[in-house]
């Protein structure tokens, strides 16, 4: 199994570096994506950590996680900030972790330092603060991209004890903190914090809200941190350059995404020919769909844009007998140019007689796609 680190950071390339050097022995890859209110021209600092620099177009919201994790090769996927390191005894694990074959994901703690480098907040809302970070890079993996949220939970996964650590507190002025906590509000409203109070505020405002005395980082693990925290300047590549992702890229893979008018183009095709149902029979009908458009359409009934299978019933002489069919989500994600079969579970009419069966796929609360195939179905007792 092959493992890529994936950071995406503004924070200074130094510290960045000396977070992700000693991941180098077991990384197979190691992906930086460095937003574009950096300096370009100082690129090449971040890559004396990198196997590849990516910019990425910065615009304010936490949607750039299911591009970044695209740009990766690796079957496993650690996902680090630039102001995160892993703790010494997750670093021992991480060979183990991903060898594992009877687990998709992994849930990492992470800890807080305040006041100090030396000491963590082991109190809610800080401790245990799960993170989604360690993901199999496959089929299963997917993000609802809205904000404080990492991968979907996919099944089975494991929630570890070997934590990582975040510099936030370290790193941010006070003042930073406040207008970062306020920024967040205004971002993502009236949310509580575990064990109450402004969702916000509480993370970010520990000299507000703390109150338990916090706990002293172990020796191998402070050593680490204060390899980070007093970092200089790496060895640069001179002249280092990097492609920029704008925004219409990232949003390819973005889920809150709107699709365009182009996306709404299918062929579906019918790949049985016995058409018959008996009065109420529920079952599948399976056809082939192509994705004749410009957007890639999700697998399963969760990830957006909600495209389904559906039908509508309609009698020989073309009225309609029922038109909002049962929703079928697609089996697998349908890239552009490509087709699957997809079984659309059909109730039939309680009545015998004659009709017409209509197979199209819906784009949810949006439109259908116009695109139906017209099956002439007996339905007989």
């Amino acid at each position: 199994m092959k493992l890529s680190i994936a950071c995406y950071t503004n924070d200074p390339a130094c510290r960045v570096v000396a977070s992700l050097n000693p991941l180098r022995a077991v990384a197979d890859e190691i992906v930086i994506a460095v937003d574009s209110r950096v300096d370009p021209a100082l690129l090449g600092d971040y890559a004396a950590a990198a196997d590849r620099v990516i910019r990425f177009e910065f615009n304010g919201a936490n949607r750039c996680k299911a591009w970044l994790h695209a740009q990766c090769a690796g079957d496993w996927v650690l996902l680090l900030d630039g102001d995160e390191l892993v703790s010494s005894e997750l670093l021992d694990h991480l060979p183990e972790l991903i060898a594992s074959r009877d687990v998709l994901q992994y849930q990492l703690p992470r800890r807080w330092l305040y006041p100090d480098a030396q000491h963590w907040l082991n109190e809610l809302p800080w401790w245990p603060d799960y993170q989604n970070r360690l993901v199999r890079n496959d089929g299963t993996l997917w993000f609802p991209g809205t904000k404080h949220t990492g991968a979907a939970i996919a099944f089975p996964c494991r929630y570890l004890e070997w934590p990582m650590y975040h510099l936030n507190f370290l790193a941010l002025s006070l003042d930073e903190r406040i207008a970062k906590a306020i920024r967040y509000e205004a971002e993502d409203p009236g949310r509580t914090a575990p064990g109450g109070g402004p969702f916000n505020e509480a993370y970010y405002l520990p000299e507000r809200h703390a109150r338990l005395e916090p706990v002293r980082v172990g020796a191998r693990d402070q050593e680490a941190i204060d390899e980070v925290l007093s970092a200089r300047a790496a060895r640069s590549r001179a002249n280092y350059s990097a492609r920029l992702a704008d925004s219409a890229e990232i949003d390819r893979y973005y889920n809150g995404r709107v699709p365009n008018s182009d996306a709404y183009r299918a062929a579906i095709t019918l790949i049985e020919r016995d058409h018959h149902m008996f009065p109420g029979e529920l079952r599948h009908i399976h056809v082939r769909v192509a994705n004749l458009g410009s957007e890639r359409w999700p697998a399963g009934a969760q990830q957006k844009p909600l495209i389904r299978a559906a039908y509508h019933w309609m009698r020989d002489d073309r009225r309609v007998y029922l038109y909002e069919g049962i929703r079928s989500p697609l089996p697998c994600r349908l890239d552009p140019g490509c087709s699957t079969v997809v079984p659309v579970l059909v109730q039939a009419p309680e009545e015998p007689g004659d009709f017409v069966l209509e197979v199209d796929l819906v784009h949810e609360l949006v439109r259908w796609f116009e695109c139906q195939v017209r099956i002439e179905m007996r339905v007989a007792a």
